[in-house]
């Protein structure tokens, strides 16, 4: 009995009722509301501003079969206020985890100024070759032969992000282009005039891509062989 009292009263916490319980009579006939009821008895007797065991109250007795409940209200809302927290919702988890998900994605208008910016670095390069009529020190090479290639496929997908007709015209300039820039197209030597032309087609098709040709001149309408 004297354990299960002690277990309600340290169940209900606070200094003021562990004290009154250490200076209670114990006797065997006692039930929990005579307990109880010495408690309260031996907290009323307290001076009223004892500091250190102001944080409870007194007990009020219930039946033998339910614990104790504290009648200050203080001390029931503090006792409420221990409650485990709510679970979260599904949402809730789910919205805290897309917060805590780093953002990586790229924008539109980011895509294009890449790829107008590779478009400028391949058509560079080609321009530079044709210059040299694909040569190297004289010697037909194939420096030329790739670049048309990339610049067609970068060109195809820029059309497709943005639709605007100039990555059209690129792709199908780069077509056309394309066959005179062959290791053989350049040891023939029937180009050698028109890749200066070809050079200069680059040149302008860059620029515009970068948007630093005002003129906005188009490339030769007729065949890239023609002399």
């Amino acid at each position: 009995m004297d354990q299960s009292v002690k277990a309600i009263v340290f169940s209900l916490g606070g200094k003021l009722v562990d004290y009154a319980f250490n200076r209670i009579t114990v006797r065997g006939g006692d039930t929990v509301e005579d307990r109880i009821a010495q408690i309260n008895k031996v907290i009323e007797s307290l001076p009223a501003d004892t500091e250190e065991l102001t944080e409870t109250s007194t007990i009020a007795p219930e039946t033998a079969n339910e614990p104790p409940v504290l009648s200050n209200p203080r001390v029931a809302s503090s006792v409420d206020s221990k409650k485990p927290s709510e679970t979260p919702t599904t949402a809730e988890t789910a919205q805290k985890a897309v917060k805590s998900t780093p953002r990586y994605s790229v924008s539109t208008e980011e895509t294009i100024s890449y790829q107008r910016k590779e478009l400028s670095k391949e058509l560079m390069l080609l321009e530079k070759h044709l210059q040299q009529k694909c040569k190297i020190a004289g010697k037909p090479c194939d420096c030329c032969e790739k670049h048309p290639t990339v610049i067609e496929a970068l060109a195809q997908e820029t059309l497709g992000m943005n639709g605007d007709p100039l990555f059209d015209e690129v792709a199908h300039w780069a077509i056309k282009v394309s066959p005179l820039t062959t290791e053989a197209a350049s040891a023939s030597g029937k180009y050698d005039k028109r890749y200066t032309e070809l050079a200069v087609e680059a040149r302008g098709l860059r620029k515009r891509i970068m948007g630093t040709d005002h003129n906005n001149s188009e490339v030769t309408n007729g065949e890239p062989g023609a002399n």
